[in-house]
């Protein structure tokens, strides 16, 4: 028969045991929900604005990519610490401009136009480091690529006579370009309400663009009479700029998470 003094003791060694670990597990459980009662979780995504201007001009906008353009930046949590980040930005340009003036007895009218677009793409990773229930700080690293089309201005020049119409027709065709950039950021996030934050982030970073190449400009002039004429030119115009510094500036932004 065993000693029921031993088992009592392995019992109530049994039981607090028990209690201890049922109470750290109760602890770490009430610090992490502590930790992420305002800051997002796994699942969670967001999108932020530029809080940009004194206090007498303030005004909202978005974050800039590094090569000038605006982007539509969100960010997913994968991991209650960790989240994707994602930039779009799409710039579509289309000018056009119509004028008649007298010379002389004629009428002159030239019609014009100017397009162009470009396209920014960013991706990066975010690590957030010992967040506090509110104040979260993070680094980051993000790749970003631009692509820019072609600029072609058409140009349409009628003179109107009592013997007729003639016409100028030009077309200037320049290539676009491609640019890359490699960021790396520190910033951090203050959480005013739930899923609700004002911050600041400083980047610094590599980035080179290269612009222009081929340039075609095609002129056809068509007389009130005879045969109408073509001048077909081509030239090379080439520029490369590479930059290695901080960017973008930091700036105040206003994030939301859901």
């Amino acid at each position: 028969m065993k000693n029921p003094l031993i088992v009592s003791l392995l019992f109530c060694l049994s039981l607090f045991s028990s209690t201890v670990f049922s109470q750290s597990n109760d602890s770490v459980r009430t610090q992490d929900e502590a930790v992420h009662a305002y800051l997002p979780i796994a699942g969670d995504m967001g999108a932020s604005i530029v809080l940009d201007g004194l206090i007498n001009n303030i005004k909202l906008g978005s974050k800039s990519s590094p090569f000038g353009n605006n982007l539509l930046f969100g960010r997913y949590y994968y991991e209650n610490d960790k989240a994707f980040r994602l930039g779009f930005g799409l710039d579509l340009q289309n000018t056009s401009r119509n004028q008649a003036d007298s010379v002389g007895m004629n009428l002159v009218e030239q019609d014009s136009s100017f397009n162009n677009y470009s396209i920014s793409i960013s991706f990066g990773l975010e690590k957030h480091l010992n967040s506090s229930s509110r104040l979260d700080p993070y680094i980051a690293a993000d790749i970003a690529l631009a692509f820019i089309g072609k600029n072609v201005t058409e140009i349409e020049r009628r003179e109107h006579s009592a013997a007729g119409i003639s016409r100028m027709e030009r077309k200037i065709t320049e290539d676009g370009g491609l640019g890359f950039a490699l960021i790396g950021s520190l910033g951090f996030n203050y959480f005013l309400a739930q899923n609700f934050s004002i911050g600041s982030e400083l980047g610094i970073g590599f980035d080179v663009i290269r612009r222009g190449g081929t340039t075609t400009d095609n002129t056809v002039n068509t007389p009130i009479n005879g045969t109408a004429s073509a001048d077909y030119m081509v030239r090379k115009d080439k520029t490369t700029k590479v930059n290695i510094g901080v960017k973008p500036s930091a700036s105040i932004h206003l994030s939301y998470f859901f």
